[in-house]
């Protein structure tokens, strides 16, 4: 895993500044901004008589309380220790002869192919112009390509941009076709989204469907590691089942999921907080970034002058993380990802940015120099 592959690591920040972790602001992984919803440690405190058991052997409780949640067969649910273990095993059972990931990307999909012995992960990069939309053109890229199978998010990250429905209505049914391609879909930032653009409801009709979601970014606990995948495909779902190790979810994880899914009223607040903490996010940093239109928990921009490297490490001077995109595959330079966080967070951000970005004083005797930072 190379340096930039992921953000999130407070752990690392922490130790390199001798701070406590509470002190370490992190803009740089998308969880939700309100945290995790009450009575989440009382679930964690009376799962620990438990763990004196194994766990059930394939979450079987989780996976019905997830199908029934989204109205979908049992068979055709399964769910993972977070998402990225269920990408890796899908491109492990598919070994796809050819594939086409939408870019910008997640940087794991292309990992997960290439471990899976499936060649040099090949992309279709979308257009800054467009505001990186995946538009009828790219839509039309993608089908005369003719891959097995196709990747894409939704919404995208790092960008947070929904894909139109008519682009993935297109897909969705070029994928059920004949001899059609398996369409995954990446679903772990729906939750943040305003409208109804989850493709799970065309799982049990689309067989070659797969979706993705993740619980532990919109019930913000990450270190849970929890997610799970629909697919309306029965011979993919019984690789799946087959191939998945005994004891895949622990205990504490399976009894927060079915938690969650209880938590109807929490996630149905989240995508207005979301979008009012956005926007406060996208105010506060404009005189700074140029950031361009985000439909999830984050969202993406370039300096407007200055060294985005100095910027980097001036923010991480003061225990604020964020997280830099060079090197996430189709994403031109020059861009940084900031997650929303809570108000009084964005509050920090904004007076360190306006600290580095504050013309420096003249030294006595010095003249009326000093410019910006550069």
């Amino acid at each position: 895993m190379s340096e930039t592959t992921h953000g999130g690591r407070v752990l690392e920040a922490s130790k390199a500044l001798g701070l406590p972790l509470g002190d370490i602001i992190d803009f740089s992984a998308n969880i939700n901004p309100l945290g995790p919803p009450r009575g989440l440690g009382k679930v964690l405190r009376d799962s620990i008589p438990s763990l004196v058991h194994y766990p059930e052997i394939g979450a079987e409780s989780l996976v019905a309380a997830l199908a029934r949640h989204d109205s979908l067969p049992v068979w055709s649910v399964t769910a993972g220790a977070g998402s990225t273990p269920l990408i890796y095993a899908l491109a492990r059972l598919l070994r796809p002869r050819s594939h086409l990931i939408v870019a910008p990307a997640f940087a794991e999909y292309g990992a997960a192919l290439e471990a899976a012995g499936c060649g040099e992960a090949r992309y279709l990069p979308l257009e800054e112009d467009s505001g990186f939309l995946l538009g009828p053109g790219a839509v039309d890229a993608i089908l005369a390509d003719g891959p097995d199978l196709v990747v894409l998010a939704n919404p995208a990250n790092p960008t947070g941009r929904l894909v139109p429905p008519g682009s993935l209505a297109r897909l969705v049914e070029a994928s059920a076709r004949g001899r059609g391609f398996t369409l995954m879909i990446d679903e772990a930032f729906m939750g943040f989204c305003r409208g109804t653009g989850s493709a799970l409801a065309l799982v049990p009709r689309c067989p070659r469907l797969v979706v993705l979601r993740s619980l532990t970014k919109i019930f913000a606990v990450p270190g849970l590691r929890l997610g799970y995948l629909a697919s309306g495909d029965r011979e993919l779902m019984a690789g799946l089942a087959a191939s998945a190790e005994p004891w895949h979810i622990n205990t504490m994880a399976q009894n927060a999921g079915l938690f969650f899914l209880g938590r109807g009223a929490f996630a149905r607040r989240t995508p207005g907080a979301t979008a009012a903490l956005r926007s406060l996010l996208a105010g506060t940093v404009a005189p700074f970034l140029e950031t361009l239109p985000s439909d999830a928990n984050f969202i993406v921009g370039r300096l407007r002058r200055g060294r985005k490297a100095d910027l980097i490490r001036h923010l991480f001077q003061r225990a604020i993380l964020v997280r830099d995109l060079d090197g996430m595959p189709g994403m031109p330079p020059g861009f940084l990802r900031l997650a929303v966080r809570p108000r009084p967070e964005i509050a920090r951000l904004g007076a360190a940015l306006g600290d580095f970005f504050a013309p420096r004083r003249a030294s006595p005797g010095r003249g009326a120099g000093g410019g910006r930072h550069a």
